[in-house]
């Protein structure tokens, strides 16, 4: 059975975000970067130690001969993945070294305030499968806004082992009665957390993954969901026969639920079959309307949406796709290496012929 993975390199938004930060500072401009690469760079601003030591000391204490053994090379193997989930870094020419994304600038060269929103647009926009991790466990998910519109159907909370067991094993979130089979399934555990817990070792058998491995993949993600403010993790009374920690929704969560059932959700598949050229406009119109729910201003490039909306009609149309701002499709994240070459050439030649009309 198929089981989400999230790695835990440390559950702190703010640390998560500077630790990019200081990745693109010190390596923007290098290819093929390694995650010692990455090591070294935030190493040199005291952002990782090992062995309770720092700087050089800490690369010493860390390095082994066996790099699976090596904690600092986990860590930033950790982050690696993760950073590749939010479309920010992409696998360079070997399984172990990486490129920063046309994306990765804005997130590394924003403000706080601007880093959180597009994190959070990254966030939701995680999807399995995707081209720039390996899907292992061969779900086909949006794990994040799963857990929005569960936690949305079932009074406004969720515990996390209701996470292991209800959206973790999840092979396909693609059909429409998708949410309420896991609610079904979750309605039966709750008032009985001995189920609950019946069924999270029923999982960790079917699956081969340790019971406290499977709830370690959940820390980043309850980090991130309070850390955004969609969820508060208070002690929950008259669910279960006693008071369990559970994660309620706030009114953060309920604007992100809310704008969520607003729009519609685009996998890669679904656009596969277009020619490149409907793949490339409708790529580069995606990362436009991403970028605006970002919070930046588009308003310079109207005229550009007016006809990249013309060019993408075909994949609109199958969609159903009557407003572009419904679009729920992260390019870095979801995009082939072709699609996102062709949306540079289609904007380069755009731009080619605003200046020279």
């Amino acid at each position: 059975m198929g089981v989400l993975r999230f790695p835990n390199p440390g559950s702190d938004l703010n640390r998560f975000l500077q630790t990019f930060s200081i990745i693109y500072k010190e390596l923007k401009g290098r290819t093929n970067f390694s995650h010692d690469d990455s090591r070294d760079a935030a190493i040199k601003h005291g952002l990782v130690s090992s062995s309770g030591a720092i700087g050089e000391e800490a690369v010493k204490r860390s390095t082994r001969v066996d790099r699976s053994l090596d904690p600092l090379y986990n860590q930033l193997k950790m982050y690696s993945e993760l950073y590749r989930m939010l479309g920010w870094l992409k696998p360079g020419t070997k399984n172990t070294n990486f490129n920063f994304t046309e994306l990765s600038q804005y997130v590394a060269e924003s403000a706080v305030d601007v880093q959180f929103k597009i994190f959070e647009e990254c966030l939701i926009s995680i999807v399995f499968p995707n081209p720039l991790v390996e899907n292992k466990s061969g779900n086909e998910s949006r794990p994040f806004p799963i857990i929005l519109k569960v936690a949305g159907a079932l009074h406004k909370v969720l515990f996390r082992d209701e996470i292991i067991v209800g959206i973790y094993p999840l092979l396909s979130d693609r059909s429409s009665d998708t949410i309420d089979k896991i609610v079904k399934v979750l309605s039966k555990l709750r008032g009985d957390s001995k189920k609950l817990l019946m069924s999270k070792k029923q999982l960790s058998k079917s699956s081969g993954i340790e019971e406290t491995t499977l709830e370690n993949y959940t820390r980043f993600p309850l980090g991130l969901i309070k850390g955004l403010g969609w969820f508060e993790a208070v002690p929950v009374k008259d669910v279960f026969e006693k008071s369990v920690k559970g994660y309620v929704m706030q009114s953060k969560g309920e604007k992100k639920l809310n704008l969520l059932s607003s729009m519609v959700d685009v996998r890669n598949e679904d656009i596969k079959d277009f020619t490149i050229e409907i793949r490339g406009a409708f790529t580069l119109l995606s990362h436009y309307i991403f970028l605006e729910r970002c919070g930046f201003d588009i308003t310079a490039y109207q005229s550009v949406i007016k006809d990249l909306t013309i060019m993408s009609k075909p994949i609109l149309e199958k969609c159903n796709i009557d407003d572009v701002r419904k679009i729920f499709y992260s390019p870095s994240q979801q995009g082939e290496n072709e699609e996102i070459e062709m949306a540079n050439e289609i904007e380069k030649n755009m731009m080619n012929e605003k200046t020279n009309p």
